[in-house]
């Protein structure tokens, strides 16, 4: 006989559960549905960023597509819709010194952007022909065969031509008062006159001169006015003309110049001041040119300031008037023995004008018998100066000299000595 074999059923004591449904009994849709449900459970979960350096410590995290590259950050692809997780981490000690140097530089040329609108806002623009004040009236008229005395003198700021306390600028002005009282000229010529000058310390040396030499006449022509000079500050200077005589008009007078932008900005506008004073008995003038020219000869500014000199100084002799123009013409004049004072290795040369440079008669005037300049400071690794001769007259051919002295002071008050020319307007 055969035995009937039994099932066994697990009976759920919860007759209303439903029977837990195998892969089996499970249709496509509620397959689908499971794997999505799985899928956003994953999905959810957040996924802890590997840290590639465990020894960087991390501040902040924020999540972004599309990475870049930062100087400062450690980017990690999160696995998921091309994110990234950027890391902000902390700078080493070097790369804040980097980055301070950088601030620093960005703000010493914001700074020095500033500065240069400013004075280029600011700058001394002269125009070609500018009238001139001529203050005070003199006492005399020049009359044609009288002798009569100029002194031309560049005063080099009242500091010897570098820097120094008021009570020095004081002493020096002082010592050029005193030595154009021993002259007693008609005429002075005076160049590097500060005004209103750091260098100096502001003190106004043309209304001192102008207090000290009553009964004369003056006029002053800017050649210098700028807010900064590297090493000098703020700079105003210009020249001088003082005379005994009446004159008619002055003039300021630019001359060429092949400074650019912005080395315009701290270099001086060089000019000439030419002043009229008629002539006692004559219709003809007695025309004073003060000079200060171009120093050094970068591009072509000191010839092309002695063709325009040259050009005026012809003009005024074919008018038929007496022409006397003295200063600093920052050269050497051809007749002067320049094996006197040898320009040593590395120093400046001021270069050489010739008399055939001018023509008509005109007279090149410079007495070697002293030094008219000595340099501002020694020459390096010595204790001599260099000494240099560049200051004088040019003279039309219509005036008779009767003596030219460079008178030495031992440059006690300046860095220039005053040069002296004794002369006669021949009829």
């Amino acid at each position: 006989m055969s035995k009937i074999e039994m099932k066994s059923f697990n009976v759920d004591p919860d007759p209303k559960k439903e029977p837990e449904s195998t892969e089996d009994d499970l249709s496509k849709t509620q397959k689908l549905e499971k794997a999505l449900a799985m899928f956003d459970e994953n999905e959810s979960q957040e996924e802890e960023p590997i840290d590639a350096n465990p020894d960087v410590e991390l501040e902040e995290e924020e999540v972004y597509s599309d990475a870049e590259e930062y100087d400062d950050y450690d980017d990690y692809y999160d696995g998921y819709e091309d994110n990234y997780v950027r890391f902000r981490r902390e700078r080493t000690t070097g790369e804040k010194i980097w980055l301070g140097i950088r601030i620093c530089f960005l703000i010493v040329l914001l700074l020095a952007a500033v500065g240069l609108a400013f004075l280029t806002v600011n700058q001394f623009k002269p125009a070609q022909k500018e009238e001139l004040k001529l203050s005070g009236d003199g006492l005399q008229s020049p009359q044609i065969d009288t002798e009569l005395t100029f002194l031309s003198w560049d005063i080099g700021y009242g500091t010897k031509g570098t820097k120094a306390a008021e009570s020095e600028v004081i002493a020096n002005l002082d010592g050029v008062l005193s030595t154009i009282n021993e002259v007693g000229p008609n005429v002075l010529m005076l160049q590097d006159v500060d005004r209103n000058s750091s260098r100096s310390k502001h003190v106004d040396e043309y209304a001192y001169l102008q207090e000290a030499t009553e009964g004369c006449q003056s006029s002053f022509a800017y050649n210098f006015q700028t807010q900064y000079v590297p090493g000098s500050g703020r700079v105003e200077s210009g020249i001088a003309t003082i005379s005994t005589f009446t004159g008619e008009s002055a003039e300021r007078i630019a001359m060429p110049s092949s400074y650019k932008w912005p080395m315009s900005l701290f270099h001086e506008k060089r000019c000439i001041s030419i002043t009229r004073i008629p002539i006692e008995d004559s219709a003809r003038e007695l025309v004073l040119i003060n000079v200060h020219l171009e120093d050094y000869q970068d591009g072509d500014s000191k010839e092309t300031q002695l063709n325009r000199l040259a050009r005026i100084l012809e003009d005024e002799v074919t008018s038929g008037n007496f022409v006397i123009a003295g200063g600093n013409f920052n050269a050497t004049f051809s007749n002067v023995d320049e094996t006197k004072y040898p320009i040593a290795a590395e120093q400046w040369d001021p270069g050489t004008w010739y008399e055939e440079d001018f023509g008509y008669g005109f007279q090149l005037l410079m007495d070697d018998t002293n030094p008219t300049m000595r340099s501002a400071e020694t020459i390096e690794d010595s204790d001599e100066y260099q000494y240099y001769m560049v200051d004088g007259y040019i003279i039309s051919g219509n005036i008779t000299v009767q003596s030219l002295e460079t008178v030495d002071t031992g440059f006690q008050y300046s860095n220039h000595n005053p040069v002296v020319l004794k002369c006669i307007l021949e009829a």
